[in-house]
């Protein structure tokens, strides 16, 4: 789900008009092609333009990032990036009543009384209905993936784990009250299983862990390791020593740990022999054909120069790593959040552009 659907309505109306902004020729509309797109008249126009230099001025660094209409009748945008772009929606969801309803409904339902929550986030009982019947609406458009009764909690987790990933990677740290906690576990891990990880490795699994540990604080409790008929073996003693950290109000149960030794060998946090020993297309068969399917499709498009002289197996391991994520705990590709990031793809791979 596109976070700019929880967005309180003006603050969507602003963001499009942005956005539409960041994607014009020099970053430049005319104010008739703005008044024509979003149907707006001259005065509510003029209140965006006031309003989004403000909200610029609030997410600018040392560069400040605004609009000008010098040029009579056309907007004009200064250093308006990707990253500025990003800051925005971060600051225009933690102001929308959808998003304070969201987030009760997934993380707080079941451990904070609907009064106490209202009061703490200064919204009214109607505002909140209101916001809640629009959620509704929002969340059965495109949240949750199709899929079976029995894998609704596996869903929900994925479904929030790709959101927040998307919203807030490289720009904030949501549920702030946790990092501690998850610093200590992702400490406990690295000993545990013996492994450094990478700064990337551990910003996604700092995400992952704050869900995880938010939907067992509010009692919703993975039951099914895997979607469907999916399985691995179990983590059989390698966490245990998560125990000693979170107190027992968390309720880690076996098949909470297993559940999170899935993810850690899916992405590949375990050592190498270990990922080896527990992945395979023997246990996950559906992403073993994926990948003899593509790799037919590659020989058949004669797509490599010498294909009866090439070793595919490295291309084929990297091929059902990607199949297996995409059938278990798929995240969408979200690497560029900077135009810096494009331009150094780029020139480094030329071939792509």
């Amino acid at each position: 789900m596109n976070a700019s659907a929880l967005f309180n309505a003006e603050d969507r109306a602003s963001y499009r008009i942005l956005q539409a902004i960041s994607n014009a020729a020099n970053q430049t509309l005319s104010e008739s092609t703005l008044q024509e797109q979003f149907g707006l008249t001259k005065y509510k126009l003029n209140k965006v333009f006031d309003g989004l230099n403000a909200d610029l001025v609030a997410v600018s660094t040392e560069t400040p990032s605004y609009l000008d209409d010098l040029e009579k009748g056309y907007w004009r945008a200064h250093h308006l990036t990707k990253v500025i772009l990003q800051k925005l929606r971060v600051m225009y969801l933690k102001r929308s009543y959808e998003f304070t309803v969201f987030e009760y409904q997934f993380f707080f339902s079941a451990r904070t009384p609907k009064s106490k929550y209202m009061k703490e986030h200064f919204i009214s009982n109607a505002k909140f209905y209101e916001a809640s019947a629009q959620l509704k609406n929002d969340l059965a458009d495109d949240f949750l993936s199709p899929h079976e009764p029995a894998d609704t909690e596996f869903a929900t987790r994925l479904a929030l784990f790709q959101f927040y990933f998307v919203a807030y990677n490289g720009i904030a740290s949501p549920f702030k009250e946790l990092d501690e906690t998850v610093a200590a576990l992702i400490r406990t891990l690295e000993a545990q299983l013996d492994v450094a990880l990478l700064p990337t490795q551990t910003t996604k699994l700092r995400f992952f862990l704050k869900i995880w540990l938010l939907r067992m604080m509010n009692g919703q409790h993975i039951e099914k390791v895997l979607p469907g008929a999916l399985e691995l073996p179990g983590a059989n003693g390698r966490l245990d020593g998560i125990h000693k950290i979170l107190p027992k109000q968390f309720g880690v149960t076996s098949a909470e740990l297993d559940y999170l030794y899935a993810f850690l060998a899916i992405w590949h946090y375990l050592p190498p022999a270990s990922e080896t020993d527990l992945i395979s297309a023997a246990r996950l068969p559906k992403a073993g054909r994926m990948t003899d399917e593509f790799l037919v499709l590659v020989q058949s498009r004669h797509i490599l120069d010498d294909p009866g002289e090439t070793d595919l197996s490295p291309l084929r391991q990297a091929l059902f790593g990607l199949h297996v994520q995409m059938v278990t705990f798929y995240l969408a590709p979200t690497t560029f959040i900077d135009d810096q990031q494009i331009s150094f793809f780029c020139e480094s791979l030329p071939r792509l552009r």
